[in-house]
This record gives C-alpha cells, sequence and structure tokens, in this order.
C-alpha cells in the first residue's frame, strides 16, 4: 500500500501533488530568505551624506513622531473655529508639509 511505504519512509512530500509540492517548496526557501532593512550605501559622497541621514534611528523616529502629531493636529479640526484656532492650523500645515517634503528630498 502507498501509504504504508510513504509513511514508513517519512517522505512526506509523496501525497502531495506537483502544485502543493511547488507551493511547500518555495515555503521552505522564503523562510531561509533574509531581507536587508536598507539599501546598500551609495558610492557618492554626497549621497553617501543624505543616506546616513536618512537611515539614521532619530530621523525615523522624528518621521514617525511628526506624522503622529500631524494626525493628532488634523484630528482637532472643528466646525466653527475662531480665526485664531483657524491661523494656527495654516501654520501648523505649513510647518508639517515643509518636513514632508524636506524628508521626500532626502530620501529621493
Amino acid at each position: 500500500d502507498k501509504f504504508i511505504d510513504v509513511q514508513e519512509g517519512n517522505n512526506t512530500m509523496a501525497l502531495l501533488t506537483d502544485q502543493q509540492r511547488k507551493w511547500v517548496t518555495l515555503q521552505l526557501r522564503l523562510q531561509n530568505t533574509t531581507v536587508s532593512q536598507h539599501p546598500p550605501r551609495p558610492r557618492s559622497l554626497f549621497r553617501r551624506l543624505f543616506y546616513a541621514i536618512c537611515t539614521h534611528p532619530v530621523f525615523e523616529y522624528a518621521v514617525s513622531g511628526a506624522i503622529v502629531i500631524f494626525c493628532l493636529v488634523q484630528g482637532v479640526h472643528h466646525f466653527n473655529e475662531s480665526e485664531g484656532f483657524r491661523i494656527a492650523f495654516l501654520v501648523t500645515d505649513i510647518v508639517f508639509n515643509v518636513f514632508f517634503t524636506i524628508e521626500i528630498v532626502f530620501k529621493l
């Protein structure tokens, strides 16, 4: 009987279809694969400077913190705001837009 032969031989792939075998093989390859967290360092001194800034943990935490603060500030908008409130939102929008634009330019 095929089942007993497979069980005695510890060949777990014998009962799988071709498509299942390919899937299991792919999963085993993926388990052994590692992904680099950062791309390789550029050769140019100018680009290396921006690379060092963008991959520094302080920069990454600052960007993450700015995103959270920006979301909180945007969540405070409400109907019938006072003029001072509206000006404060305009200023914070400009500051965050400049910050995020600088981040994008650095990461290019």
